[in-house]
């Protein structure tokens, strides 16, 4: 399943940064989540779903639909600066809660990093960018990913060239 084709399903896409350890996460559609709200060791929790592409939170003052992992979690944990949201937030796999920076090297839900695919993503990032900017209106990142995965998924021979022409750059 493509990242557009996840996000059409209603599941959730968290890309992994750059030089973050682990792979991206793709969440399936209906999936709980739950965010430890005092600390790493925390029992106390906030929870969500994850639908409609967005990390939904459905408790506390923080109830509301967010684009990604990290934005929910930070408005979950307003009162500290700033959260690595792979420490704080677990999902509900199996019956079993499990932290997301376990899950990021799991077979079955990470995604490995495809270094040309990355390329061509910036590129097709960048396009979308400058597309609405030329229009004069500003994209959230969220929005320029989810564009950038639509064209993707939209020009398999754009993609098919750009992986010829990147192929030798990347090891």
């Amino acid at each position: 399943m493509s990242r557009a084709e996840l996000r059409a399903s209603g599941g959730c896409y968290w890309v992994v940064r750059p030089n973050s350890p682990g792979n991206s996460l793709k969440i399936p559609s209906g999936t709980a989540f739950r965010v430890k709200y005092e600390g790493p060791e925390s029992h106390v929790y906030i929870s969500g779903v994850c639908e409609e592409a967005s990390f939904h939170v459905t408790q506390g003052s923080a109830s509301g639909f967010y684009p990604s992992a990290s934005s929910a979690v930070n408005a979950i944990r307003s009162h500290v600066e700033q959260t690595n949201a792979y420490l704080y937030i677990e999902f509900m796999i199996d019956k079993k809660w499990w932290l997301a920076d376990d899950l990021r090297y799991d077979a079955e839900l990470s995604i490995l990093i495809d270094q040309v695919e990355e390329r061509i993503m910036e590129d097709l990032r960048e396009k979308v960018r400058k597309k609405y900017n030329k229009d004069g209106t500003k994209l959230a990142s969220e929005k320029v990913e989810e564009k950038a995965e639509i064209l993707f998924d939209k020009n398999p021979e754009y993609v098919a060239k750009m992986r010829q022409a990147y192929s030798g750059i990347f090891i």
